[in-house]
């Protein structure tokens, strides 16, 4: 067997090894909030959504419909899609550089907490590195052809990428910074390109696969794009926050694995040196710059909070000129134990760690068992949550809606007092019954029509005591009381409770 075909049946075993790691994960660990969040849109589909293009809601929706409520049914498409991102990249750092290469750049890639997790998650970032790997891959066929295209192949290959863009454009917004490193690069190397109308037809082809993200906005007074524009331009009067600048380095460091960053990172700072003497590397860097670069600069004057991982899709492609300097280390006998330590270390710490908090998170067990100094905060205090609960799906509530028959109550609805305890309960209630927020709203605006509503009774649910429950929701409704409270139980102890009351006639 050659070593190009051990390559590739090695990136086979990987993709195989870590899609079940992953999907066991993904099957036995509740939502996480931003899942949960997310929820209402897969499983009412709409042309686009508030704060995200439609692709991921769309996929999910369809498995949901498929596989049925299952934290394993919403997240199926994020694990396959993630696997065949590992596939693509494989093959373009195969065509780059080499089979062994980009074997060594996969196993690293799989290794880094920040992509297994991205793999895991219902969020919009698998299907944006899926399809902006594939991007990556139509552009390299026009770029670094191995034998003269024809006419027709050209045609082709830009085809192929509009229609990529396009769903890329679906995935996310992060499309503009790979059309900004395209240019980039054809602008630097390639000037021929720009009298090819194969590029033009591409940018048109996106266009029309973004009609619905255009369609949506322009009924909806273009909210989304507002909203995204709200975070990077808070307001109008720009103050530098040095130590939101910090925390997205440290943030980000901490995502990919420092030990992992560091290398990243240099990798960029060197693809960039070899700009004049090797077009492959200056690619890389062309494709990768601008994600990294505008969210990191960005949060000297927007509080992104912990979004560390809206720069994933330019750490992405700086794997392959990482696993090339691997195989040429390994060839040399450079830093062979080093690496082969690094490697391993990496392997046990990330997928270790993993599997620890999700078992955690499920059961609860260092609550009980972990070191007195680190659990005396939380253990079974409902005043102070452990924070792996945003992880845990709230299955008694559920069970207390359905043994209560309010479930088949008409003229009945649920509030919440924030997006995200909404996306938590929404959750748990599988869908069944509406479910409105009363604070910022987000998505919750446009699931939740007030006008069809009005009129009906309130079941509020909330963490907070009584005097912020009715100041919450006094102005929309009467006759508030307390209802119940609800104590959600992890492996029978109580590590919460959610708080319930009614209210008659809501009104805006």
């Amino acid at each position: 067997m050659s070593n190009a075909s051990k390559s590739t049946r090695n990136v086979l075993i990987l993709i195989l090894i870590t899609f079940i790691y992953r999907a066991i994960i993904a099957a036995n660990t509740g939502l996480g909030i931003g899942e949960s969040y997310y929820f209402r849109g897969a499983d009412n589909i709409a042309l686009s959504y508030f704060d995200q293009p439609p692709l991921f809601f769309w996929l999910s929706h369809i498995s949901l419909k498929l596989f049925g409520f299952s934290p394993l049914s919403i997240r199926l498409p994020t694990l396959l899609l993630f696997s065949g991102t590992t596939w693509v990249l494989y093959l373009i750092g195969k065509y780059l550089f080499s089979a062994r290469s980009a074997f060594y750049a996969m196993l690293v890639f799989n290794l880094s907490a920040l992509f297994v997790i991205d793999g895991i998650w219902f969020q919009p970032d698998a299907p944006l590195l899926f399809f902006w790997s594939i991007c990556l891959y139509c552009l390299i066929q026009l770029f670094f052809p191995k034998a003269a295209l024809s006419k027709a192949q050209e045609y082709l290959w830009w085809i192929i990428l509009g229609i990529s863009m396009g769903l890329t454009t679906l995935s996310k917004y992060h499309v503009v910074f790979l059309v900004l490193g395209m240019f980039t690069f054809i602008l630097t190397q390639q000037r021929h390109w720009f009298k090819h109308p194969g590029l033009y037809l591409s940018l048109v082809i996106n266009c029309v696969f973004a009609l619905p993200i255009l369609m949506w906005n322009l009924e909806h007074n273009f909210a989304s794009f507002v909203f995204q524009g709200s975070r990077v331009l808070p307001d109008a009067h720009i103050q530098l926050h040095f130590d939101w600048f910090l925390r997205s380095f440290v943030g980000q460091a901490l995502w990919l694995m420092p030990w992992i960053w560091v290398p990243i990172v240099y990798q960029l700072v060197n693809t960039y040196k070899l700009r004049k003497t090797d077009l492959k590397q200056w690619f890389c860097f062309c494709m990768a710059v601008y994600p990294i670069v505008f969210f990191t600069i960005l949060t000297l004057w927007a509080d992104l909070s912990y979004h560390f991982h809206w720069q994933a899709a330019g750490y992405m492609i700086l794997f392959l000129p990482l696993g090339l300097a691997i195989e040429k280390s390994l060839a040399n006998g450079v830093w062979v134990t080093r690496i082969k330590c690094w490697i391993i270390g990496s392997a046990i710490f990330t997928y270790g760690v993993l599997a620890f908090l999700a078992f955690h998170m499920e059961t609860g067990f260092w609550q009980t068992y972990g070191p007195k100094w680190i659990t005396v905060k939380t253990s079974h205090n409902v005043n102070a949550v452990d924070p792996t609960m945003d992880g845990y799906d709230y299955t008694d509530l559920y069970t207390y809606f359905q043994q209560h028959d309010l479930f088949d109550q008409p003229n009945l609805f649920v509030g919440a007092s924030s997006w995200l305890l909404a996306g938590k309960v929404d959750w748990a209630l599988k869908g069944r019954i509406a479910v409105r927020s009363f604070e910022e709203q987000r998505n919750y605006a446009y699931y939740f029509a007030d006008a069809k509503h009005l009129g009906q009774n309130l079941i509020y649910v909330t963490r907070d005591d009584a005097t912020k429950a009715i100041f919450d929701i006094q102005n929309n409704c009467s006759n508030i009381t307390k209802l119940d409270t609800v104590p959600i139980k992890r492996h029978g102890i109580t590590e919460m409770y959610l708080n319930l009351y009614t209210c008659q006639n809501f009104h805006e």
